[in-house]
Parts: C-alpha cells; structure tokens; sequence
C-alpha cells in the first residue's frame, strides 16, 4: 500500500492592509491624530502602525498617531500567519493651527470722570464698541460679542460668521438704574480649533454718575 498526504494549499497570498482614516494626502491641523482601517485575512498574527503593534478585532484596528511638523508617512504592516507580509501607506501633512488674532476692544465714548479707573459715563450714554478679528489660516471665523454686569453670568449681545459678515460693532445703552454697576465686555472668535477673546478692564463701562 502507499500513504498519501494530502496537505492543504500553500498560503502565499499576503493580507490585504485597507486605511480608511485618515486620507492620503490630508492637511491636518491637530496632532496626535487617529489612524484606522481592516485587514482582510482571517489567519492575520499581527499589524503594526509606523511599526507599533495594534490589537485587531474582527479585521480592524485602530491607534494613534503623533505627528511631525510637516509631512507625515503613515505604514500599517500586516502579517498573517504564513509570513506573508501586506502593507498599505498614506501621506499626511500636519500644519498646526494658527489661532485668530482679536483685535482691542475700543469705544467711542467721553470719560466722564477721568480721575477714576476705566471708563465712566452717565445713565442714558450710548457707548459704540468696536473690535476686529481675522484668522492666520484663512479659516471660517465664529465670534461673539459678550458682556458681564458686575462678574455675573457672561450675556450675548451679538454674534455671526466671518465669512460672509466680519465682526460688527455693537451699541449699548446704560440706561436708568445702571449707575454703580459695573459692565465687563468681551470679543471672542474661534475658528473651530482655539477660541481668542478680548476683554475691558473690569471697570469699563462703570456707571459714575
């Protein structure tokens, strides 16, 4: 009698490394950043990602990524059981943020009493504040017109979205009852990665007389 063996395919297909995130090619602002994707082989024994292991479940893996200035070269290795090697590459550019740049706060009112600090004026004085805000990057610009009365709660007084509106001055009228107290007011902008804010010294806006 003769003895065959019937031994199973040899495996040389390599596992198939898939990045779904983060695209090739992105411009990134933040850091680190998450990598993620599959691997398509059942028998996988390990993936790493710019040589780091990550764990795999049920074909997916997920990490993150700290990033040079610059650009970035993401590789995930796969290997599966059988020594077979797969690879998949993506190029990323980290470009930090610039945060928005908030101009001073001014006014166009008279100082009534000039001998005591910030600015004072009377019941019924209509006080224009102006402020500017802009963006190093370019980038869509949320900002807001707040104020305080005497360290309260923060209060809208406006709001918009540069583009299409670029900050707008604001009136405020200190009308009766206002003497004594003191306004606080505030110009802040974000651009969906810092938030900047101006401030009036905490006695601008005081109701002297």
């Amino acid at each position: 009698s003769v003895a065959i063996v019937v031994s199973p395919p040899l495996d040389t297909t390599p596992p198939q490394v898939t990045i779904t995130t983060p695209q090739d090619g992105v411009t990134v602002k933040t850091s680190p950043i998450v990598v993620q994707g599959t691997v398509d082989d059942l028998l996988v024994a390990s993936v790493s990602v710019n040589a780091q292991a990550v764990a795999v479940t049920s074909g997916n893996w997920q990490t993150t990524v700290t990033l040079v200035e610059g650009v970035n070269t993401i590789t995930v290795t796969a290997t599966d059981q059988a020594g077979n090697v797969g690879q998949g590459k993506v190029s990323v550019t980290y470009k930090p943020n610039q945060p928005p740049v908030v101009s001073a706060i001014s006014h166009d009112a008279t100082d009534v009493d000039s001998g005591t600090a910030g600015l004072q004026v009377y019941e019924g004085t209509t006080v224009k504040y102006t402020g500017t805000a802009t963006d190093p990057d370019g980038d869509p610009l949320s900002w807001e017109w707040r104020y305080t009365v005497d360290s309260g709660p923060e209060l809208s007084m406006a709001s918009g979205t540069d583009p299409p509106t670029a900050v707008q001055p604001v009136s405020f009228t200190y009308s009766a009852g206002t003497a004594g107290k003191t306004y606080l007011w505030i110009l802040s902008a974000t651009d969906g990665y810092a938030n900047v804010q101006q401030t009036r010294n905490g006695s601008d806006g005081r109701i002297g007389m």
